[in-house]
Protein backbone atom coordinates (compact mmCIF):
# COMPACT_ATOMS: atom_id res chain seq x y z
CA UNK A 1 0.00 0.00 0.00
CA UNK A 2 1.02 3.57 -0.57
CA UNK A 3 1.38 5.86 2.43
CA UNK A 4 -1.42 8.33 3.18
CA UNK A 5 0.88 11.17 2.15
CA UNK A 6 1.71 9.49 -1.17
CA UNK A 7 -1.96 8.75 -1.86
CA UNK A 8 -2.90 12.39 -1.22
CA UNK A 9 -0.03 13.69 -3.38
CA UNK A 10 -0.93 11.44 -6.30
CA UNK A 11 -4.67 12.14 -5.96
CA UNK A 12 -3.93 15.89 -5.97
CA UNK A 13 -1.89 15.58 -9.17
CA UNK A 14 -4.09 13.11 -11.05
CA UNK A 15 -7.58 13.95 -9.84
CA UNK A 16 -8.07 16.99 -7.59
CA UNK A 17 -6.41 19.35 -10.08
CA UNK A 18 -8.91 18.20 -12.73
CA UNK A 19 -11.77 19.34 -10.51
CA UNK A 20 -10.08 22.71 -10.00
CA UNK A 21 -9.55 23.20 -13.73
CA UNK A 22 -13.13 22.11 -14.51
CA UNK A 23 -14.52 24.56 -11.95
CA UNK A 24 -12.73 27.31 -13.84
CA UNK A 25 -13.42 26.18 -17.44
CA UNK A 26 -16.87 24.61 -17.45
CA UNK A 27 -18.74 27.87 -16.64
CA UNK A 28 -16.85 29.60 -19.48
CA UNK A 29 -17.62 26.74 -21.86
CA UNK A 30 -21.30 26.82 -20.89
CA UNK A 31 -21.45 30.58 -21.45
CA UNK A 32 -20.10 30.25 -24.99
CA UNK A 33 -22.08 27.05 -25.63
CA UNK A 34 -19.18 24.70 -26.30
CA UNK A 35 -15.77 23.53 -25.12
CA UNK A 36 -13.58 20.49 -24.75
CA UNK A 37 -12.13 18.96 -21.62
CA UNK A 38 -9.33 16.44 -22.21
CA UNK A 39 -8.10 14.20 -19.40
CA UNK A 40 -5.02 12.02 -19.55
CA UNK A 41 -6.63 9.17 -17.67
CA UNK A 42 -4.09 6.46 -18.52
CA UNK A 43 -4.81 2.80 -19.12
CA UNK A 44 -4.15 2.45 -15.39
CA UNK A 45 -7.48 4.19 -14.78
CA UNK A 46 -9.21 1.27 -16.46
CA UNK A 47 -6.86 -1.60 -15.59
CA UNK A 48 -5.60 -1.46 -11.98
CA UNK A 49 -2.02 -2.62 -12.57
CA UNK A 50 0.99 -1.46 -10.56
CA UNK A 51 0.98 1.32 -8.01
CA UNK A 52 -2.22 1.49 -5.97
CA UNK A 53 -2.15 5.28 -5.60
CA UNK A 54 -1.57 5.82 -9.33
CA UNK A 55 -4.21 3.32 -10.51
CA UNK A 56 -6.85 4.56 -8.06
CA UNK A 57 -6.17 8.24 -8.86
CA UNK A 58 -6.45 7.55 -12.59
CA UNK A 59 -9.69 5.59 -12.01
CA UNK A 60 -11.03 8.69 -10.23
CA UNK A 61 -10.01 10.74 -13.29
CA UNK A 62 -11.91 8.33 -15.57
CA UNK A 63 -15.05 8.57 -13.45
CA UNK A 64 -14.77 12.35 -13.28
CA UNK A 65 -14.56 12.47 -17.07
CA UNK A 66 -17.60 10.21 -17.33
CA UNK A 67 -19.46 12.46 -14.89
CA UNK A 68 -18.53 15.57 -16.87
CA UNK A 69 -19.78 13.94 -20.07
CA UNK A 70 -23.07 12.81 -18.51
CA UNK A 71 -23.63 16.16 -16.80
CA UNK A 72 -22.52 18.57 -19.54
CA UNK A 73 -22.34 16.57 -22.79
CA UNK A 74 -25.80 17.65 -23.95
CA UNK A 75 -24.82 21.25 -23.30
CA UNK A 76 -21.95 21.38 -25.78
CA UNK A 77 -19.09 20.20 -23.59
CA UNK A 78 -16.97 17.47 -25.17
CA UNK A 79 -14.86 15.22 -22.98
CA UNK A 80 -11.96 13.05 -24.03
CA UNK A 81 -10.43 10.42 -21.76
CA UNK A 82 -6.99 9.67 -23.15
CA UNK A 83 -5.97 6.21 -21.93
CA UNK A 84 -2.49 5.34 -23.19
CA UNK A 85 -0.16 2.74 -21.80
CA UNK A 86 3.49 3.77 -22.25
CA UNK A 87 4.12 7.29 -23.54
CA UNK A 88 7.61 8.74 -23.90
CA UNK A 89 7.72 11.31 -21.07
CA UNK A 90 9.88 12.13 -18.05
CA UNK A 91 7.89 9.52 -16.11
CA UNK A 92 8.94 6.75 -18.50
CA UNK A 93 12.49 7.97 -18.99
CA UNK A 94 14.82 5.00 -18.68
CA UNK A 95 12.21 2.46 -19.79
CA UNK A 96 13.59 0.23 -22.50
CA UNK A 97 11.73 -2.18 -24.74
CA UNK A 98 12.42 -4.86 -22.12
CA UNK A 99 11.45 -2.85 -19.03
CA UNK A 100 7.69 -2.44 -19.02
CA UNK A 101 7.12 -4.17 -22.36
CA UNK A 102 3.91 -5.56 -20.88
CA UNK A 103 2.61 -1.98 -21.04
CA UNK A 104 2.60 -2.02 -24.82
CA UNK A 105 4.86 -0.24 -27.24
CA UNK A 106 6.28 3.14 -26.27
CA UNK A 107 4.54 5.95 -28.15
CA UNK A 108 5.39 9.61 -28.59
CA UNK A 109 3.26 12.31 -26.95
CA UNK A 110 2.25 13.52 -30.43
CA UNK A 111 0.71 10.10 -31.14
CA UNK A 112 -1.31 10.29 -27.93
CA UNK A 113 -2.45 13.84 -28.74
CA UNK A 114 -3.51 12.81 -32.28
CA UNK A 115 -5.52 9.94 -30.86
CA UNK A 116 -7.27 12.34 -28.46
CA UNK A 117 -8.06 14.84 -31.23
CA UNK A 118 -9.43 12.06 -33.45
CA UNK A 119 -11.70 10.89 -30.63
CA UNK A 120 -13.01 14.43 -30.13
CA UNK A 121 -13.64 14.85 -33.89
CA UNK A 122 -15.53 11.54 -33.94
CA UNK A 123 -17.54 12.35 -30.81
CA UNK A 124 -15.99 9.53 -28.77
CA UNK A 125 -15.14 10.01 -25.09
CA UNK A 126 -12.43 7.33 -24.96
CA UNK A 127 -9.14 7.57 -26.85
CA UNK A 128 -7.00 4.42 -26.85
CA UNK A 129 -3.62 4.98 -28.54
CA UNK A 130 -2.80 1.36 -27.65
CA UNK A 131 -5.51 -0.90 -29.18
CA UNK A 132 -5.01 -3.55 -26.51
CA UNK A 133 -6.57 -1.18 -23.94
CA UNK A 134 -9.78 -1.21 -25.97
CA UNK A 135 -9.63 -5.01 -25.85
CA UNK A 136 -9.15 -4.97 -22.05
CA UNK A 137 -12.20 -2.71 -21.65
CA UNK A 138 -14.38 -4.91 -23.87
CA UNK A 139 -13.32 -8.02 -21.95
CA UNK A 140 -14.11 -6.29 -18.67
CA UNK A 141 -17.60 -5.44 -19.94
CA UNK A 142 -18.40 -8.94 -21.20
CA UNK A 143 -16.92 -11.05 -18.40
CA UNK A 144 -15.70 -8.97 -15.43
CA UNK A 145 -14.77 -11.97 -13.28
CA UNK A 146 -12.58 -13.48 -16.00
CA UNK A 147 -11.12 -10.02 -16.71
CA UNK A 148 -10.11 -9.65 -13.04
CA UNK A 149 -8.39 -13.05 -13.10
CA UNK A 150 -6.46 -11.93 -16.20
CA UNK A 151 -5.53 -8.62 -14.55
CA UNK A 152 -4.29 -10.54 -11.49
CA UNK A 153 -2.03 -12.65 -13.71
CA UNK A 154 -0.75 -9.58 -15.52
CA UNK A 155 -0.17 -7.73 -12.26
CA UNK A 156 1.71 -10.69 -10.74
CA UNK A 157 4.00 -10.77 -13.76
CA UNK A 158 5.04 -7.14 -13.40
CA UNK A 159 4.73 -6.04 -9.77
CA UNK A 160 5.25 -7.27 -6.25
CA UNK A 161 4.05 -6.15 -2.84
CA UNK A 162 6.27 -4.91 -0.04
CA UNK A 163 5.51 -8.12 1.85
CA UNK A 164 6.75 -10.12 -1.15
CA UNK A 165 9.94 -8.07 -1.36
CA UNK A 166 10.68 -8.51 2.35
CA UNK A 167 10.49 -12.28 2.10
CA UNK A 168 12.60 -12.42 -1.08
Amino acid sequence: FSTDLEIQRVMDVNFTQLVSVARHLIPKYLKRGRGYFCITASAAGLCPIGSMSYAVSKAAAVQFGNWLSVTYGQRGIGVCLLCPQRTRTEMTKGFTDDKGHWLGRMIDPDDAASCCLNALREGRIYAFPHPEVDTFVKRKATDPDRWLIGMRRLNESVTFTEVDSESA
